[in-house]
């Protein structure tokens, strides 16, 4: 297997699979399930976690694929820092600032009879709490995940050197301290705080690096003949599964109990859960990389960031224009429908205007990482 790191084959779909689960949660919420008995409520953070982990995962595997040396060099370090800082904050800015425009609509008097139905969208943003956001000391609902994966860019470099430089990259020994990190992890912070500070996640984060090294070194020493392949497949597939009975209203509909909140909320939970279905997807005879791998999968996945941050507009304007008596008389599926539509449709606008071409720029400029 190739450690190249320029594509890795179904991991732009999953990050179209963490996008979906968040968005049919937050319809969950509101309720608009996207089918009847479909609740997604509490599916959310196992998106999320998701994010996390493939976040983590590849900015090591792409660390760990430099030429010997680079990892010392301040200049790969500062490209690295150039990279990330593109890669987040161009739409999170955007983001912001039409937040902070519609929050105050009703200070324009060509908009003021509309305020009701556009203020605040997509998340609550007054000019106090703007300030707090760009500082990263507040995340406004969607917007938590920001400063807590930013945050994690600044501690990942030194995390790589001091494994470089301690370790000297001897593949056993940096595997067995990123496991006991992880360990150490989850016991400092057991439960999720709800809040925007990285270090209840950094077990989180330490899984998709412990899951570089050993895509980025064992992989290839692992057993791959035909009849494994299909065992790790099985594998990959248990792994999801066990994902999806984990979803509070399937574990309530399979045994009349509601999930143990520690289950729920517990970080290693789903990160362990997806990382191994990572790691049994990569090594398995390509079924699942092949369905993540179709036009869908990789669309949702290229649009994923921004769909992740504007997809409250259509389901906040569709739950107004409801209660306004605007739209009463449109059956339930059909507001569902719209709601999906519009969230497809302001995502790949923001992809198109926003992200394509400040990646294009990275690209130019050979920011990679």
């Amino acid at each position: 297997m190739s450690k190249s790191m320029s594509k890795i084959s179904g991991l732009d779909g999953l990050r179209g699979v963490a996008a979906t689960l968040v968005l049919l949660t937050h319809m969950s919420n509101w309720g608009y399930n996207i089918f009847p008995g479909a609740d997604f409520r509490g599916a959310g953070r196992s998106g999320v976690i998701l994010f996390f982990v493939l976040s983590s995962f590849l900015l090591s595997s792409q660390v760990l694929s430099w030429a010997p040396g680079l990892i010392l060099s301040p200049k790969r370090w500062l490209s690295y820092f150039e990279a990330r800082v593109l890669r987040i904050w161009p739409l999170f800015l955007v983001v912001l600032f039409f937040s902070l425009t519609t929050n105050y609509l009703h200070l324009m008097p060509l908009v003021w009879r509309v305020a009701p139905i556009l203020r605040d969208m997509p998340v609550l943003m007054p000019l106090d709490s703007l300030y707090e956001h760009l500082l990263m000391r507040k995340g406004e609902d969607v917007l938590w995940t920001i400063p807590v994966e930013f945050k994690f860019y600044l501690l990942l470099p030194l995390l790589l050197v001091l494994n470089a430089v301690l370790l000297q990259n001897r593949r056993m020994m940096s595997i067995v301290v990123l496991s006991l990190g992880i360990l150490i992890a989850y016991w400092l912070f057991p439960v999720v705080d709800g809040g925007i500070n990285t270090f209840p996640f950094i077990g989180v984060f330490l899984t998709g690096i412990l899951l570089a090294f050993i895509r980025y070194n064992d992989i290839d020493t692992l057993p791959i003949g035909k009849s494994y392949q299909v065992l790790y497949e099985i594998l990959a597939w248990l792994c999801f599964t066990i994902l999806l009975c984990l979803i509070p209203s399937v574990y309530l509909m399979l045994t009349g109990k509601m999930v143990p909140i520690v289950e729920v909320e517990e970080n290693s939970l789903y990160a362990l859960l997806w990382a191994l279905m990572i790691l049994f997807m990569l090594l398995g005879s390509g079924i699942m990389r092949r369905i993540l791998d179709s036009r869908i999968f990789v669309f949702v996945g290229m649009i994923s960031f921004s769909l992740y941050l504007w997809h409250r507009i259509p389901i906040i304007l569709m739950t107004r224009l409801t209660y306004f008596h605007y739209v009463d008389f449109l059956p339930h599926g059909l507001k569902v429908f719209i709601i999906l539509l519009m969230s497809i449709g302001i995502a790949y606008i923001s992809y198109v205007f926003v992200e394509k071409p400040v990646q294009q720029w990275r690209v130019k400029r050979k920011l990679y990482t």
